[in-house]
């Protein structure tokens, strides 16, 4: 059993992606302190969470939840160290994609996983690690990620108007200290 949890979900675009960088290059240093699950390693559970954050409905979160609990199934023993379970899609894709208008789904996936690691190992400290950013900064950098990576056209003054409230992280986080103790 681990000693404590430490669910890291991003938000995306806050350096997510280098801090798993820097967890995986230093992996063999950690090793004795720390076991960690990165990205990589939680493929169909990312599909999940995706998903639901996609749709909010009933069934991909229950399919998130599954894959939650066998990835916890799969864990080794680790006495005395720290689990990190870390992806910025965990929380789901980042708002600005199809429809997608921000991390909405991202209190209610927290409150299952978290519910599931507390139900999987009774008394072990679960801490919830969100890092931020400011939001017209996010904005601007989640706009030219989209213009990056996807087909999207919309001008950054639109973007910005549009997913205006995505970037609001301490709303998110507000409502994730509601659910999460």
């Amino acid at each position: 059993m681990p000693r404590r949890i430490i669910l890291h979900t991003g938000f995306h675009k806050t350096g997510t992606t280098s801090l798993t960088a820097t967890l995986r290059a230093n992996r063999p240093a950690l090793k004795p302190y720390v076991a960690m699950r990165l990205p990589p390693q939680m493929r169909e559970l990312i599909s999940a969470t995706r998903g639901y954050s996609t749709w909010r409905d009933p069934l991909t979160l229950i399919k998130a939840e599954i894959r939650f609990r066998a990835l916890l199934d799969g864990l080794p023993s680790m006495p005395r160290r720290t689990l990190i379970i870390t992806s910025e899609e965990l929380g789901g894709h980042l708002p600005g994609r199809g429809d997608l208008k921000d991390y909405g789904a991202m209190p209610e996936i927290l409150y299952q996983f978290w519910s599931i690691a507390r139900e999987k190992f009774s008394g072990v400290d679960i801490q919830v690690y969100l890092s931020t950013r400011g939001q017209r900064d996010w904005l601007e950098s989640a706009y030219w990620q989209h213009v990056k990576s996807s087909s999207m056209t919309l001008d950054l003054d639109v973007y910005l108007e549009r997913y205006h409230e995505s970037g609001n992280h301490g709303y998110i986080v507000d409502q994730i200290a509601r659910r999460v103790p």
